[in-house]
């Protein structure tokens, strides 16, 4: 389409673009959003494009609760001791070395 936009049978959905911004770029700033971190600017036109969306203000909505019921979780966990700490950590550095020594080394991000 001539706009930028791109129609309801596009493979590529996240390319769509909805009161000035893509799918992808509202995804992107989902969490950045949430902890109030984005400009004013870019703030609205994520509000604008949620008030259009259904796509993304589902996903979004899915996001939230998911990332709050995350950090209620996290704000009630009890610490780990740091003998517990220490002897995860050993054993997380021996798998990782098992897995270089075979030839598995990770893939870049």
């Amino acid at each position: 389409m001539a706009d930028g936009t791109t129609g309801p049978d596009s493979p590529d959905i996240m390319q769509q673009r909805r009161a000035g911004i893509r799918c992808i770029e509202v995804l992107r700033g989902l969490s950045e959003y949430l902890d109030g971190e984005l400009s004013e600017e870019l703030r609205l036109a994520i509000n604008q494009h949620l008030e259009v969306c259904d796509q993304c203000e589902n996903f979004g909505l899915r996001f939230t609760k998911t990332i709050q019921a995350l950090r209620r979780e996290m704000a009630s966990a009890r610490p780990v001791d740091d003998d517990v700490a220490s002897r995860l950590r050993a054993t997380v550095t021996a798998a990782l070395g098992e897995i270089e020594t075979r030839g598995g080394g990770r893939e870049p991000l």
